[in-house]
């Protein structure tokens, strides 16, 4: 599992998909990544693009596209 292809991966469901909640097993789901390794590679990529301004996470524990302007 490369880290950058996994970050695109995800970046680009969220962007697919900007209106929807996704919790961590949604997106490990949907990218077909299983397994307690790949679960802890998508919770490091999610924060990352949180950092990034990417990603937000909503009081429910889940993540999607940041409804920010990005600056």
């Amino acid at each position: 599992m490369e880290d950058n292809n996994l970050k695109q991966q995800i970046e680009d469901l969220l962007r697919a998909n900007p209106t929807k909640k996704f919790r961590v097993e949604d997106i490990s789901d949907a990218l077909h990544y299983h397994g307690s390794a790949a679960f802890k590679l998508i919770v490091q990529e999610l924060a990352r693009l949180e950092r990034e301004k990417v990603a937000a996470v909503t009081g429910e524990s889940e993540f999607q596209l940041d409804p920010r302007p990005a600056f």
